[in-house]
Order: C-alpha cells, then structure tokens, then sequence
C-alpha cells in the first residue's frame, strides 16, 4: 500500500490563531493519525525571520505554535515533527 505524503508548517510569528487551526494545525493531526499518511511538520522559525526581527517573539512564538500542535492531539512520536531551524542544523553543511 502506498502512503500519501503531507508535509505542512506553521511560520512562528505571533501566538497561533483560529486560521492556523482552521488552516493547518487541525488537517495536519487528522492526517497525522491517519494509517495511509505519512507525515512531515514543521514549525517555519527561519520564515518568521523576514516578519519579526525580535529573537525572543520567535522564540515564544515556536513554543507557543508547538504547544498548540500538541494540545490539538499531534502524537510527537507518530509523525516527523520538528523546528526548521533544527532540522537545518542536522541534514545542512551549509553551517546554520
């Protein structure tokens, strides 16, 4: 049986809101918890760059949407689950 792929973010940026759920984070954990899908997500912390130049605000902010992924039902340990900025650092040379 073939899987069918998603791969979503959420650009860490502000606190999340009900288009983020709506949009992204509420598909994304049905399509996590389902057997045909295999998932990738990610939180977009390098995006939030080009909007918010406040390191702190990208900070809370990837906390926050991570904490919202988890308390909307995302099991961490079904899907591959990370921060961009992390997933750089450990399949880039380009030295993040």
């Amino acid at each position: 049986m073939n899987k069918k792929r998603v791969l979503t973010g959420v650009t860490t940026t502000g606190i999340p809101h009900l288009g983020n759920y709506v949009g992204a984070i509420r598909p994304a954990v049905r399509a996590a918890q389902a057997d045909d899908t295999e998932s990738f997500l990610f939180l977009a912390d390098y995006h939030g760059i080009i909007k918010c130049h406040d390191p702190e605000m990208i900070h809370e902010s990837t906390q926050a949407v991570a904490a919202t992924w988890l308390s909307c039902g995302l099991d961490p340990s079904a899907p591959r689950f990370t921060a961009k900025a992390t997933f750089l650092k450990s399949w880039s040379s380009i030295g993040f």
